[in-house]
């Protein structure tokens, strides 16, 4: 069963494609009406409780989001992690950093007066991160040019815009601080998302720092190193080979001990932190990134500007209109496919009346899937299940049909079903070790999670997990860039419907940095067109 799925669920162009876009429409249609159902109850709950939530108990307006590259976490280019156990990859590497307005008269919360930072991480690992923030608060030239301690991590900062206080947060010290050494407070750090998100607080309440709330731009310096108490201000050392307190991957003594760095969108990470010059003795110089105070449309996790989100013109709306009658047309030429397929395959299934090995049962099955005949696609799926009841495919293929009786079920036996469906997703999910059965498995859940009514059941963050999962396993197996960036789209979209615009926003850039300049299914275009983003 493993042989022949490693034989077909890859190399065949059209089964890798249909496996997703059979299975999206399917869900979506199968489950309408339950969905109008559900949203409701949804409108419903909204209206009658009123749900609003202070900004300052939040963390004031979001009033800039700047997003990262996801997997930069090589530093200069070639640094690895200490091999420490507790150094998971993903620690040290900044996907996203949110800046709120300073908050003054904040109810409920120990600070009445605060700026809040987020820094976002593609992993958890504050035990072993040093995170360093530097800030030309009034960008009048005054200030420092190098880090608190000029020995430590290596670098030094661009001369035009010297910082005015620094903020660092490691495991054994969170401080704000100036530049001239005579103001330092505490600063209250929280941890979310499973330690993958860094929220720093810092008191505004004396009267120096009300500047800030005057301040319509900031620039900062926001990088991230491998933390140990036995090095100079906490930076592990790196050199040659990595060992248990140092990182691996440099080659000159003056390699910066920084993993990932916060750059302006247009420079490239590693060769600014590989600008030393040995014969000149100089480190490398970081760039600012400037950052507004106030909100405005770059906190929705949609870009801006004009490398940003498109007007709504004649011409944006063209090119939709013309992406969605290509991507109709596409769909048709598959479905006229799948039928084609569906037809051969069940010739030769009926041809042996019973004799059929699971290969092709499994074909078989698949094959009547894509064409929505889930009766025969299920009684196959059941075959395999009886002769291996641990097959991730088939649990994986029958969680979603038993989902899409959902979509025709009264809502409280809808709920029974979904259930229902999700004991054998989440065991395929479970079951699945290879790339090909962990992509079946992770799609399959993933789009059931996105086509039910997250104000029932609450699943969409799971969809977008797996779509993540499934995004790696795809990138495992060298599968086309469409397809990956296809599932990061799909998981962006997961993300806002729980409302994490600031997450969907990651995952749709990383999307266009993968396929720009490429060319693209219909569908994937248009759903980054209609979002701010484009692919040429």
């Amino acid at each position: 069963m493993a042989s022949y799925c490693r034989r077909h669920a890859m190399k065949s162009k059209f089964l890798g494609r249909t496996l997703k876009i059979g299975l999206l429409i399917l869900s979506l249609s199968g489950i309408t009406v339950f969905m109008m159902y559900s949203d409701i109850i949804g409108r419903t709950l909204q209206s009658v409780l009123q749900l609003e939530t202070s900004p300052g108990y939040t963390g004031g307006r979001v009033a800039a989001v700047l997003y990262d590259p996801v997997g930069d976490d090589n530093g200069s280019g070639s640094l690895t992690y200490p091999t420490h156990s507790e150094f998971v990859p993903g620690a040290l590497d900044i996907v996203r950093y949110t800046v709120h307005e300073p908050v003054y008269h904040a109810q409920w919360v120990p600070e009445a007066e605060y700026w809040q930072l987020v820094l976002s991480f593609a992993e958890a690992g504050s035990a072993v991160r040093t995170i360093r923030i530097y800030i030309d608060a009034d960008g009048d030239g005054s200030g420092a040019v190098a880090p608190r301690d000029e020995m430590a991590e290596g670098i030094s900062f661009d001369p035009r815009f010297p910082w005015d206080y620094g903020i660092v947060v490691t495991p054994s010290e969170s401080v704000f601080f100036s530049f001239d050494k005579t103001f330092s407070v505490p600063v209250d750090v929280y941890e979310a998302d499973n330690g993958r998100r860094v929220v720093i607080r810092i008191p505004l309440r004396d009267r120096k720092l009300h500047s800030l709330y005057e301040a319509t731009v900031t620039r900062h310096y926001v990088y991230a190193g491998a933390w140990t108490p036995w090095a100079r201000d906490g930076f592990a050392p790196v050199s040659r080979r990595a060992s248990s307190g140092s990182g691996g991957g440099s080659f000159s003594p003056l390699t910066p001990k920084i993993y990932d760095v916060l750059l302006p969108e247009e420079i490239d990470q590693a060769t600014v932190l590989s600008s030393w010059n040995e014969d000149e003795l100089t480190i490398p110089v970081l760039p600012a990134v400037e950052v507004p105070m106030t909100a405005s449309r770059t906190a929705n996790g949609q870009k801006t500007g004009s490398s940003g989100k498109q007007s709504a013109g004649f011409g944006l709306k063209s090119r939709i209109d013309e992406l969605k009658r290509a991507e109709g047309a596409e769909r048709l030429a598959s479905e006229e496919k799948a039928a084609a397929v569906f037809e051969t395959v069940s010739a030769r299934y009926s041809a042996l009346q019973g004799r059929a090995d699971s290969a092709l049962i499994l074909e078989y099955a698949l094959a009547a899937f894509h064409v929505r005949k889930t009766a025969e696609s299920e009684a196959a799926f059941d075959l395999l299940l009886s002769d291996n009841p641990d097959n991730p495919v088939a649990l994986a293929y029958t969680g979603s049909i038993i989902a899409l009786r959902g979509g025709e079920a009264s809502p409280l036996v809808a709920v029974e079903l979904i259930a229902d469906a999700y004991r054998y997703l989440d065991r395929a999910v479970s079951l699945a070790e290879t790339p090909e059965q962990i992509i079946t498995a992770r799609l399959n859940r993933a789009y059931v999670s996105r086509a039910i009514p997250e104000t029932v059941f609450g699943k969409a963050r799971q969809g977008a997990e797996d779509f993540l999962a499934a995004a790696s396993a795809l990138a495992s197996v060298s599968a086309d860039p469409a397809d990956i960036a296809g599932a990061w789209v799909d998981a962006a979209y997961c993300f806002e419907l729980t409302g994490a615009a600031e997450e969907a926003g990651t995952w749709l850039r990383e999307a266009e940095r993968l396929i720009r300049g490429r060319t693209v299914p219909p569908s994937l275009e248009r759903a980054l067109l209609e979002r701010g983003y484009r692919t040429k």
